[in-house]
């Protein structure tokens, strides 16, 4: 398996992760669910993109790129579609730290913490 693929089957297992923790306490809110579906929107497009990019048999490094800066934006995506309602909550935090570890492992992920507590401050405001 090429690293490539590996990063796709790796993206695949995050979001059936987040399903699960989602689901987890018996409802999901319209938050999680909004992350659910960007990030399923995002494989997706990931998905075609690395269809194309195998089709020749051989990933071009331009091709490459475009794998890792949708890779990138799969997080941006998730990250802002948690923000709509400029707070992060526990869970959505959560689910947000499940793409990110699962995906890359070595993530620095404590940011997310310091932005609940920042958000749940500024409700509190």
């Amino acid at each position: 398996m090429d690293k490539d693929s590996h990063k796709l089957e790796l993206l695949r297992k995050a979001l059936q992760l987040i399903w699960e923790k989602a689901k987890e306490d018996g409802q999901i809110t319209e938050d999680e669910k909004a992350i659910i579906d960007t990030v399923t929107s995002s494989l997706e497009s990931y998905e075609e993109l690395y269809e194309n990019a195998i089709e020749d048999g051989v990933i071009t490094q331009e091709e490459r790129n475009q794998l890792l800066d949708l890779e990138e934006e799969i997080y941006s995506e998730a990250y802002f579609t948690a923000m709509q309602d400029d707070v992060l909550t526990d869970e959505e935090a959560i689910l947000f730290k499940i793409l990110m570890k699962t995906v890359n492992p070595k993530a620095d992920v404590d940011w997310v913490d310091r932005e609940v507590r920042s958000s749940n401050i500024q409700k509190e405001v």
